[in-house]
């Protein structure tokens, strides 16, 4: 089983109207692993993979985190709000000082993403956008092989009415709006851009 220890610290600031709210925080971490699992493609064949774990006898993580959050109340009914995350991460195999893959960021950690989303909101109607990059990933334990950063983008647009017995949404989304090919595991590609709607009612909350 994986043993370790982690220590994280960080610094938040937080800002608060009547109209609005702005948030920011900073997160340093640390963490350092014994026999850490870590789950690889052990055979390949005409595009199938079997997965099976492994373990490296040392691992050690460290990296820092961002973020920054707002919302702000513009006009009656109108609302504005969004936000942005950054993730620092290096993830080394400190396992055997004489193999290839000592030192190596550790298979499918990025060492860095970025996440950016907004929303618009008036009355019951709603608009919002998130985008995610996400940096170079490592399939091999000596980074000899990697999959390309990538982006995407996915469009939401909703409507909610308040009804008396509860709350009516419909829903739709766009997802991949910029229709990029990427893979988040070798040989799984992402499905090119589409669009989903989806009609929910929901009760009021008796609690």
């Amino acid at each position: 089983p994986e043993d370790g220890w982690t220590t994280e610290g960080g610094l938040s600031y937080r800002l608060a109207r009547p109209n609005g709210l702005f948030a920011a925080k900073a997160t340093a971490f640390a963490t350092r692993l014994t026999d850490k699992i870590v789950w690889q493609p052990s055979y390949v064949v005409s595009g199938v993979q079997v997965w099976s774990p492994s373990n490296v006898s040392r691992g050690y993580s460290r990296g820092l985190e961002l973020s920054l959050r707002g919302r702000g109340q513009l006009r009656s009914g109108l609302t504005l709000s969004g936000g942005s995350q950054f993730t620092h991460t290096d993830a080394e195999n400190r396992a055997n000082p004489d193999s290839p893959a000592y030192g190596a960021q550790l298979p499918y950690v990025p060492k860095q993403t970025w996440k950016l989303w907004g929303r618009v909101g008036w009355n019951g109607l709603s608009l919002s956008a998130t985008s995610r990059l996400v940096g170079t990933r490592f399939y091999s334990a000596d980074e000899s092989n990697a999959l390309s950063p990538y982006q995407a983008l996915d469009l939401r647009v909703a409507y909610e009415w308040s009804l008396g017995t509860g709350e009516l949404a419909l829903v739709a989304q766009v997802k991949n709006v910029l229709d990029r090919r990427y893979e988040i595991v070798r040989l799984y590609p992402m499905p090119p851009r589409h669009a989903t709607f989806q009609l929910r009612f929901s009760f009021p909350n008796s609690s």
